[in-house]
């Protein structure tokens, strides 16, 4: 799995003429990775790939057409490839579609489903996650200075917050919600957090839809995924 870096706006203060790209480098994932986890691990764009088996049948047949296929991953961003069980290229994206949460065939067949597990599956190639906000590109900004500064009497994150380390910057992610919180002295930062995670949870809660008559669940089970 890879993901996404997320953009950031730099203030027109932050001078990085001084820093080599690994230093700079190093202080853009270890911000990405702090504000990542202060605002509760919920945005990111990340890619994916599933290997689908059809193992058996648990649904009402307007469920086990294998005309639909619903990913384990979601939101579903983009579809990279789709490439059937035995073939070594991809699918033309023209036959198939992504709609209403479903990756759909169009071109009049099923996706392929067999009575056993023991052929190759069905590999999904596809980006899922939610991007994070305008507003973190000037969080992460502010942050990503911060983080060349550390060690410096001019860095304004707590002390307890980072470590220097000869291999580079050293994050404790557990204390990331209450060290970008109210006292991290960064506006930017502050304000973000506040935004997204106000509780100061680092994982983000799930709910399960009472709408949802489980045929979509069922139909998910047709499959084995493996990632």
């Amino acid at each position: 799995m890879t993901c996404d870096a997320w953009e950031y706006t730099l203030s027109p203060t932050c001078d990085l003429s001084g820093y080599t790209p690994e230093q700079i480098a190093a202080a853009e994932a270890a911000a990405q990775a702090l504000l990542w986890a202060a605002s509760g691990r919920r945005f990111g764009v990340c890619s994916y790939q599933e290997e689908l088996r059809s193992c058996y049948c648990m649904c009402p047949t307007d469920c086990c057409d294998a005309c639909r296929i619903t990913l384990s991953r979601k939101p579903v961003v983009e579809i990279i490839s789709v490439t059937l069980p035995g073939e070594t290229m991809a699918m033309d994206p023209s036959l198939y579609t992504f709609k209403w949460g479903k990756l759909v065939r169009l071109d009049g067949y099923h996706w392929p489903t067999y009575a056993q597990c023991v052929q190759d599956g069905l590999v999904i190639a596809y980006k899922a996650g939610v991007a994070p906000p305008p507003s973190a590109a000037l969080a992460l900004g502010e942050l990503v200075c911060e983080m060349l500064l550390v060690g410096s009497p001019e860095c304004r994150i707590p002390a307890n917050a980072v470590s220097v380390s000869r291999q580079g910057i050293t994050i404790e992610l557990a204390q990331a919600a209450s060290i970008l919180g109210k006292a991290s002295g960064l506006p930017l930062v502050q304000g973000f957090v506040a935004l997204t995670n106000p509780s100061g949870m680092m994982v983000p809660s799930k709910v399960t839809s009472p709408d949802d008559d489980g045929c979509v669940e069922r139909s998910v089970e047709n499959y084995v995924a493996l990632s």
